[in-house]
């Protein structure tokens, strides 16, 4: 970021009603406006009868000159809030009272304020947790009581500075020099502490609590707070003192006054301090005087500056249409995130460009009222204010009578809406009545569509025994027709024919039915058969399941053993214990086959003999006839009989030491 001030211009509209407050001004200053400008009264133009001026009023009479200032001064004003064209006495204890949505509806610049502060407030704490320094400039006393009536109960800690506040939430803001101070009354608590005790607490067999209970210290040591800081001050105060904000390290500037000197020294003080990261948002009316002078003040001079505020003036009345409603949204949680983070250029003021060609919809010294449905007030141009008094009456009379013609638009459309409200209820209530008759016909009809299903499968059932009973009757039919045939017949011959043929009949017949009893018993033993052997495998089947659900969970239990810390201890343990093991196995082979090899050298070079003394028998027997593992080491050996000596080997044994006869080890002799 460079070193200058990281301006950012916030473009503002105005409201319907600061649009109305507007026109009534210019209902007042039209007829001494156009004299200063020189301009010409056209015939278009309301010209109402002169106001008559007696001659003990003509000292008092207030001048064009001083009707311009007033004039200035009251669209500023109004520009800003409709409460601030109120030059009288206002109770502060109205501010308190009067609801924010009302502070904040009747101003644009308000409604942009909200939603800067909102944005700040809600912004990501992740990327921003630090606290925020943020100071809020107003043009005068009586905007900052407004801006605070507005900010009182809004998650900032909130601390004024120029003027008096209208409710002290009693923020003490964390300098050096509280530190200094809270430390010295830890300090002094602490010292006086053991004085109070020594006088009042004697020795009561508990050790003593040497614990500081000071409310300064419980303050100190609390949890911090995240809440922002917002200090309130205004453009005339920073001018006066340019120490005034210079120990808060302040880090964003919201200016309400646009011609606040971005090179003042008090915000450069600021600025040093915060290492060049600040941030100014300045809050402008488009074509308003302010943007008017901001825009050609390096054409300005001082010895001009009474023409340069008509000129201002005069453009704000040409294009005062364009500044209502025509300001573009803007992504204010991206504004204050980029103004943070330092990543959102500057909005010059070349980005917020005067508007010079007019629609010619209004005109511009003519006042006309914003449409009512209800109000056809109209406005018309005096051409003589007398005094200040007049002037301020006239005003307030205008004023409340806009304002009587605004609550009364209000109350008929409030009646508008009360009246439709009860004829959507009635018909609401319609709906429900045919909502509730299209719930019986459904349940009527519901039930109609059951009985006939019902009748369905009851004629379903009727036409199939319909059929079955017309097949039997047709068979009784032809048995009838046989019958009848056979009643017919006389003749002994063809009777006797037919009873042998119906006994032919009946044998194949009972034959046929003797072999399905028959297959019908036979199929009977070997269901029985299979259904035994069912029962058994059924309950070999159960056996074994429960066998097997017993073997799982003996194994889920042994498969937790293995996998719990104990098993695995337990096999790393066996594993070191077996390497141990082999290691040792492996040394004994080593040291075995280094006693083999030593024992053949040492037969090959001294051909040495192994006698087993006393038997020398592995099962320690003393008969010495080599049945023990001795003998049969010497018998393997092929040595000779101790009966039976050669002469070399009497000739070793004299020179052989004598050798205990106690010992099973066998004995190397030479």
């Amino acid at each position: 970021m460079s070193k200058k001030l990281h301006i950012h211009y916030l473009p503002v509209g105005l409201t319907t009603f600061q649009k109305d407050l507007v026109e009534i001004l210019i209902s007042l200053h039209s007829k001494s406006f156009r004299e200063e400008m020189g301009i010409k009264i056209e015939d278009g133009v309301d010209n109402s009868e002169n106001i008559t001026i007696k001659s003990e009023d003509v000292r008092s009479k207030i001048s064009h000159a001083q009707l311009v200032y007033l004039f200035d001064n009251n669209i500023r004003a109004v520009l800003n809030h409709p409460c601030l064209l109120v030059d009288h006495y206002m109770p502060r204890q109205f501010l308190l009272m009067e609801p924010n949505e009302r502070l904040i509806s009747s101003s644009d610049k308000f409604q942009k304020l909200d939603h800067i502060i909102s944005s700040l407030i809600n912004r990501d704490r992740t990327k921003f947790p630090n606290p925020l320094k943020i100071s809020l400039i107003s043009h005068n006393v009586r905007e900052l009581d407004l801006l605070e009536g507005f900010l009182l109960g809004k998650r900032l800690k909130i601390k004024r500075v120029s003027g008096t506040s209208l409710f002290d939430e009693k923020h003490i803001y964390p300098t050096e020099k509280n530190k200094i101070d809270s430390s010295n009354d830890s300090s002094e608590s602490k010292s006086i502490t053991p004085l109070a005790e020594s006088s009042s607490n004697k020795y009561t067999g508990y050790s003593r609590d040497d614990y500081d209970y000071s409310v300064k210290r419980m303050k100190k040591y609390n949890k911090a707070n995240d809440d922002d800081w917002l200090f309130l001050t205004t453009s005339t105060h920073l001018l006066n003192d340019p120490t005034l904000l210079s120990e808060y390290n302040i880090e964003l500037i919201i200016s309400f006054d646009p011609l606040l000197d971005p090179k003042l020294e008090a915000l450069e003080n600021i600025r040093l301090k915060s290492n060049g990261k600040l941030a100014l948002i300045k809050m402008i009316v488009k074509d308003s005087p302010d943007h008017y002078i901001l825009e050609n003040k390096i054409k300005f001079e001082k010895d001009n500056e009474y023409e340069h505020m008509k000129e201002s003036i005069n453009h704000f009345l040409k294009t005062r249409d364009t500044s209502i409603g025509e300001v573009t949204k803007l992504d204010y949680n991206g504004l204050i995130e980029g103004l943070l983070s330092g990543t959102l250029p500057s909005n010059s003021l070349s980005d917020i460009r005067l508007t010079y060609e007019t629609q010619g919809n209004i005109h511009p010294y003519l006042p006309i009222l914003s449409p009512l449905e209800y109000s056809e007030t109209q406005l018309s141009s005096d051409n003589e204010i007398i005094d200040i008094k007049t002037y301020q009456m006239e005003l307030m009379k205008r004023t409340v009578c806009r304002m009587k013609d605004i609550q009364n638009d209000y109350r008929e459309k409030c009646k508008i809406i009360l009246d439709k409200r009860v004829i959507e209820t009635d018909r609401q209530n319609k709906f429900d009545d045919i909502k509730n008759e299209i719930g019986v016909s459904f349940k009527k009809f519901q039930d109609i569509e059951k009985s006939l299903n019902d009748s369905e499968k009851r004629l379903e059932r009727s036409t199939t025994e319909t059929i079955k009973l017309r097949e039997r009757l047709n068979l009784l039919k032809e048995d009838e027709i046989e019958i009848a045939e056979l009643l017919t017949i006389t003749d002994n011959g063809k009777i006797q024919e037919y009873l042998n043929k119906f006994e032919q009949e009946i044998k194949i017949n009972q034959e046929k039915l003797d072999s399905i009893k028959t297959e019908n018993a036979e199929k009977y033993e070997s269901n029985e058969g299979l259904r035994l052997e069912y029962q058994k495998n059924s309950s070999n089947a159960a056996d074994l399941g429960s066998i097997l659900k017993n073997q799982k969970e003996q194994m889920d239990k042994m498969k937790k053993i293995i996998d719990g810390p104990t098993a695995s201890l337990e096999y790393d343990s066996v594993l070191v214990e077996g390497g141990k093991e082999i290691a040792k196995l492996k040394s004994l082979q080593d040291k075995c086959k280094f006693i083999s090899n030593y024992i053949n050298k040492m037969n090959s070079h001294y051909d040495l003999k192994i006698s087993n003394t006393n038997g020398g028998n592995g099962n320690g027997s003393s008969n010495g006839n080599g049945s023990g593992a001795g003998g049969n080491m010497n018998t393997n050996q092929g040595h000779r009989s101790p009966s039976n000596p050669s002469n070399k080997e009497r000739s070793m044994a004299k020179n052989s030491r004598y050798r205990s006869t106690r010992s099973n080890s066998p004995a190397y002799t030479y």
